[in-house]
C-alpha cells in the first residue's frame, strides 16, 4: 500500500510541475537567428542562419528546470558566397545529404531567481550540440529574458508571451569530425568558431 502511494504521489507531483511549464516556440525568420565567425590568419568566414525551429519548456517561477531543443538545417547556413555554401553542405565538411540538422538539446538552464520577476537572468545553458552525427556536452553563458504579451510587442508583430535568449561561445570543428583540407588549414579556416546566438520564442497560448 505504501509502495502504491507512493507512485501516485510522484505521479500528481509531475502533472502539477507539466502543468505549470510554459511552451515557447521557435520559428524561422529574422527575429531568430544564430552567426558564425571563422576568423584565420589569412581570411575571416562569417555566416549566420535564421533557419531555426524548435521549442523551450519551463516553468517561468523556476526556470532552471527547462528542456527543449532546437534545429537548424544545414542548407540553410548563408556566408554570402554561394560557392563556399556548397562545399559546406558537401561530405568533406558538413555533409548535407547524410546530416541534414544540427541540434542542440537543452537539459539545463542554470539561473537563480524568477523570470516572472521581469528582469533577465545570466547563467549556464547545459545540453548537447549534434553536428555531422557527432554529438558533444556543452555548457555556455547565456542571458535569458521574459516578457508577458502586451500592446507595445503586439505593435511590434510579436504575438504571445516571449521568451528571449542570447548566447556566444567557441567550438572546435574537428571535435565534430570536419577536417579542413591541408592547403587552407590554419590559413583560411581555423579549427575554432565563435557561434553567437539570439534566439526569440512565443508562447503557444
Amino acid at each position: 500500500m505504501r509502495h502504491t502511494y507512493t507512485l501516485t504521489s510522484a505521479f500528481f507531483a509531475l502533472m502539477i510541475t507539466s502543468a505549470m511549464a510554459t511552451t515557447f516556440k521557435l520559428s524561422p525568420g529574422p527575429i531568430n537567428r544564430v552567426t558564425f565567425d571563422n576568423d584565420a590568419p589569412f581570411e575571416t568566414i562569417t555566416g549566420f542562419t535564421g533557419d531555426v525551429t524548435g521549442s523551450i519548456d519551463l516553468d517561468l517561477s523556476k526556470p532552471s528546470g527547462a528542456k527543449g531543443e532546437v534545429t537548424i538545417p544545414v542548407k540553410s547556413l548563408n556566408t554570402g558566397v554561394a560557392l563556399r555554401d556548397e562545399h559546406l553542405r558537401s561530405d568533406k565538411w558538413f555533409d548535407e545529404a547524410a546530416h541534414p540538422n544540427m541540434t542542440f538539446k537543452l537539459s539545463a538552464l542554470e539561473v537563480k531567481g524568477s523570470l516572472k520577476a521581469g528582469k533577465p537572468l545570466k547563467g549556464k545553458l547545459k545540453g548537447v550540440i549534434t553536428i555531422k552525427g557527432v554529438s558533444k556536452a556543452i555548457s555556455v553563458p547565456v542571458k535569458v529574458a521574459y516578457r508577458a504579451s502586451d500592446e507595445q510587442l503586439k505593435a511590434a508583430y510579436i504575438k504571445g508571451d516571449v521568451l528571449r535568449l542570447k548566447a556566444e561561445f567557441t567550438l572546435n570543428i574537428r571535435d565534430f569530425g570536419i577536417i579542413p583540407p591541408a592547403h587552407v588549414a590554419g590559413i583560411k579556416v581555423a579549427d575554432e568558431v565563435t557561434i553567437k546566438v539570439g534566439l526569440t520564442a512565443l508562447s503557444e497560448g
